[in-house]
């Protein structure tokens, strides 16, 4: 996942940063009891309003390499997730 990030020039630390970014706003929806819904549409809609702009800055290519790279990171986490018993 790395190396193929690494070859469109995206540094595997900002990545991670990135994911921790991620996964701490989602801990932070929970810890204030924001209605999961609320916090899907708003996601929804942030996935709208960036790939919007993205389409006028990254290729077509690009974006499907991004969105590829994005699905290894989510199988690697679901089969982590697994093992670990989480649901």
């Amino acid at each position: 996942m790395t190396e193929r990030a690494a070859r469109l020039g995206i540094h595997p630390q900002y990545i991670f940063r990135a994911l921790q970014l991620v996964r701490d706003q989602r801990v932070q929806v929970i810890n204030e009891g924001i209605d999961s819904r609320a916090y899907r549409i708003a996601l929804i809609y942030a996935n709208k309003v960036d790939f919007y702009f993205a389409r006028k800055n990254i290729s077509e290519k690009e974006l499907v390499a991004l969105e590829e790279i994005a699905d290894d990171y989510f199988r690697e986490t679901y089969k982590a997730m697994n093992k670990k018993g989480v649901r």
